[in-house]
């Protein structure tokens, strides 16, 4: 059994071997037909049944609001993008489950988009956020008045999109190796978070800006 990507495939077959193969094309479901939204609510089983009620109506507003902001990005988004998001909302030890899940899906899909269409796409999930606590300041990004680094540095943990980051020792030297700035400290969270959904990370930026030492840190 061979699996091929269309239309551009990194394998292309001569015509010779594609007639030796049997072709079948595997559609993608839509992703509002009663089966997904039937799978999106068993892979928020965990939840409490008033989260997973609220995580469900996010995904499905947040989805409506991405078709209108950014069609193209819309039509990326796959089932693997769904499940991904909703193990977000079941990783309990790092925060309340609902705040996981709006920080998981601002990784996912709006840290993906440049500045300004990401901030009208923020404007536009104002309503559907309207419900869950927390859920704009999650997405607001904090003043560096707001960034506490004394906190940091002696408490060995900072509160930061609803996650404790590192533990209650008074250890520094735990913090060698890492300068804990606003910007850090915001990559961290979003490390710590994603590591904790079992799924492989990747990041990505430019040369210098402290990618390895975030995952020395991390580990």
């Amino acid at each position: 059994i061979s699996s091929v990507h269309e239309p551009n495939s990194s394998f292309p077959l001569s015509p010779a071997a594609e007639s030796r193969f049997t072709k079948i094309r595997v559609e993608a479901p839509q992703l509002t037909s009663d089966e997904v939204r039937k799978l999106v609510l068993s892979w928020l089983a965990k939840l409490e049944p008033l989260e997973a009620k609220e995580a469900f109506g996010y995904i499905y507003g947040f989805l409506r609001v991405l078709k209108e902001q950014n069609p193209l990005q819309y039509q990326k988004v796959s089932m693997r993008h769904l499940r991904q998001w909703c193990d977000y909302a079941n990783v309990r030890r790092r925060g309340p489950s609902i705040e996981n899940f709006v920080l998981g899906g601002q990784m996912l899909f709006l840290d993906q988009l440049p500045p300004q269409r990401r901030e009208v796409m923020i404007k536009a999930l104002q309503d559907i956020e309207a419900s869950i606590q927390g859920a704009a300041a999650i997405h607001r990004q904090p003043e560096q008045d707001d960034y506490d680094k004394d906190k940091w540095v002696s408490e060995g943990r900072l509160r930061y999109f609803g996650l404790e980051l590192g533990d209650q020792s008074d250890d520094k030297e735990r913090h060698k190796g890492m300068v804990p700035q606003l910007s850090s400290v915001s990559n961290m969270a979003r490390v710590l978070l994603a590591r904790d959904t079992g799924h492989v990370l990747c990041l990505v930026g430019p040369p210098g800006v402290g990618k390895t030492a975030i995952v020395e840190f991390a580990a």
